[in-house]
């Protein structure tokens, strides 16, 4: 694994061709050579890098799958089951499946670097490409990923999630408390609040009846940490759009299936101008799976 990474390094660079891969792999396809050595130690890089952008990303079920058919049910059920005396049939007759029929989505990022650049030994140029697809592609997942129209692209969870409409034109503390009596018990203990930051401070402002700040504000410096506290449950960052400002619920829920990543050199693109090309492409698919998981404050 050792030799396949340091070739993959080379192939980035240009001083190993494509053909070594071959070599060490046999006879098979440009892409799944790329994706085996490219995946095995960049793509785990990138993703990480990718997740750390948004707090979403962290609360959401990441599952791999394989784009050998692009289009696929992606299908789970509730656990059931009842008490019965034994040598009774078990108790079936409510496991509904709740299904949905995915199709990977192709996400693509393209950046340039010159040849006098690659040519020196000391420049990091994995680390550039890992730093700069990862953090552009998280931002732009955790945008889908939230309000995502389907098309090409992640199904946003708010248009799935259960609604509760706001009292007035600014959020208010009756109406948090909605949002947190309204979602089911079920899923409290695993809950989390997301808010764009504007709704964040009005919450801030807000207090109860005995005019004690309702929010909680961050006080670790651990990347990691939630942004604050609200009703017990933590909250985080997120880019959600002014008619939606708020979520709340088991965010785990949310579903992200990524299919195979690759990172791929560009020498021909720009050869005119002593520039060398790299392109990054993911394909990922997205789902809210359970509706009533999460609650949106609609204003």
């Amino acid at each position: 694994m050792i030799l396949e990474n340091e070739v993959f390094g080379r192939y980035l660079r240009g001083r190993s061709p494509e053909e070594e891969l071959r070599r060490l792999e046999g006879q098979q396809k440009r892409g799944e050579i790329l994706n085996k050595f490219g995946n095995v130690k960049m793509s785990d890089s990138i993703s990480t890098t990718a997740v750390r952008q948004a707090a979403l990303l962290k609360l959401a079920t990441h599952e791999m799958v394989s784009d050998q058919k692009n289009e696929k049910p992606y299908t789970v059920s509730e656990a059931v089951g009842g008490w019965r005396k034994v040598g009774e049939n078990y108790k079936t007759d409510n496991c509904v499946f709740n299904s949905h029929r995915g199709e990977l989505n192709g996400y693509n990022l393209f950046m340039k670097a010159t040849d006098e650049t690659l040519s020196d030994s000391v420049f990091d140029l994995e680390r550039l490409l890992v730093d700069t697809f990862g953090k552009r592609y998280g931002v732009e997942l955790e945008k889908a990923v939230i309000s995502g129209n389907g098309n090409g692209m992640p199904h946003g969870f708010i248009h799935d999630a259960d609604a509760v409409a706001a009292a007035g034109a600014a959020v208010s503390y009756a109406d948090l408390e909605k949002l947190f009596l309204t979602l089911d018990a079920k899923y409290i203990s695993r809950s989390a609040w997301l808010c764009n930051r504007d709704t964040f401070a009005a919450i801030a402002a807000l207090a109860d009846a005995h005019n004690n700040s309702i929010l909680t504000k961050k006080t670790s410096i651990d990347d990691d940490a939630p942004d604050g506290y609200l009703l017990g449950r933590p909250v985080y960052f997120a880019t959600l759009p002014p008619e939606k400002p708020v979520a709340f619920g088991e965010f785990s829920h949310y579903h992200i299936f990524e299919g195979p990543m690759f990172v791929e050199r560009l020498n021909e693109l720009y050869a005119d101008r002593g520039i060398v090309g790299f392109k990054f492409s993911q394909l990922v698919d997205g789902k809210l799976l359970k509706a009533d998981s999460v609650i949106c404050l609609e204003m």
